[in-house]
């Protein structure tokens, strides 16, 4: 399940005020701790290339989405059997369809009571006034655009 990183942001905004010490475990390659767990050399350059103690906190909270978003190419989630790609703006806009897709991947039959309730469709589109320097905007822009053109080659929702 991936999400808009705009939204991510937001909420991360809202909720949390680690995005810098985020950063930070990635920088100083921390084995133990699991946010710099998985991290490709190459991530590791980009966020130490971008990384301050003072820096913008959504740029944080933007490279952070990066990090572990980019993953999933890395290590070739999208060629697996296993790994069924979902975006949640489309389990927000039709619950139904993309749960009992869900299900069905997985091999099993949808619960009889509806799910849907439960997801809300506020949380999508929270992050449109996030701000971020050009340079974290394009790489996530980039990122999220290569996840919604895989996932549309899933055909989650007919």
């Amino acid at each position: 399940m991936f999400r808009h990183y705009q939204d991510v942001i937001s909420s991360k905004l809202k909720k949390f005020n680690s995005e810098v010490s985020y950063l930070e475990a990635i920088v100083n390659r921390e084995s133990s701790d699991w946010r710099s767990e998985g991290v490709s050399d190459e991530v590791h350059e980009i966020v130490s290339e971008y990384y301050s103690p003072d820096m913008m906190r959504s740029d944080a909270a933007g490279l952070a989405w990066y990090a572990r978003n980019v993953l999933f190419f890395e290590q070739s989630l999208g060629q697996s059997e296993r790994v069924l790609l979902c975006n949640y703006a489309d389990l927000v806009a039709h619950p139904e369809d993309v749960i009992e897709r869900i299900y069905s991947f997985i091999g099993l039959r949808p619960p009889s009571a509806s799910p849907g309730g439960q997801v809300f469709k506020t949380s999508v589109g929270k992050g449109q006034d996030v701000k971020l320097s050009p340079e974290i905007q394009l790489l996530c822009s980039s990122l999220f655009e290569q996840l919604l053109l895989l996932q549309q080659s899933y055909s989650v929702v007919s």
